[in-house]
């Protein structure tokens, strides 16, 4: 795939784009709370309100893609009971420990590490978006919910197998 050997995986808008006809509006990834994005209005390339548009793209996205949402077990298949718990999207503003290469291939990941234990917290919600210390997070489930910091990290600690979670985040 020429946009995979060109880098393009490493762009949140481009995962984006791959599932656009999935999605009704590229509306839904601007979150109304989220100030600093522009809302896309369609997944055109037009130069006012179109996704795939330079001046849109990742400027159009609120929420950083969980690149670990149903990982593998042990055994090498997916573990479905377990994995539906796992974060697929958070808010932009949860705090990561930085930047390394993600198993999925992504170089430009985020990662939270939550093996061997840190320190509590390893994460949390910085203030901006939904206020002091709250964010929300979306499951593999399709559920959303509104957490705090214990919350947050209680989630990341579950979904992890390997030792980090991984994110990718829009890149501006």
């Amino acid at each position: 795939n020429k946009g995979l050997a060109s880098g393009m995986q490493n762009n949140l808008w481009f995962q984006y784009a791959w599932i656009s006809n999935q999605l009704v509006s590229p509306k839904i990834l601007a979150c109304p709370s989220d100030k600093r994005v522009k809302q896309a209005t369609d997944f055109s390339t037009a130069p006012e309100g179109g996704f795939m548009n330079p001046s849109y793209r990742n400027n159009s996205v609120s929420y950083p893609l969980g690149l670990d949402a149903g990982y593998m077990s042990s055994l090498g298949t997916v573990d479905w009971a377990n994995a539906q718990q796992h974060i697929l999207l958070v808010d932009r503003n949860m705090k990561t420990n930085g930047m390394g290469t993600c198993s999925s291939g992504i170089t430009t990941a985020a990662a939270v590490k939550v093996r061997p234990h840190p320190p509590w917290p390893q994460s949390e919600w910085l203030p901006g978006i939904h206020g002091e210390g709250n964010g929300n997070v979306a499951k593999l489930d399709g559920s959303v919910e509104k957490t705090g910091n214990i919350e947050l990290n209680e989630l990341l600690e579950f979904a992890d197998d390997v030792g980090d979670n991984h994110f990718l985040y829009p890149m501006n």
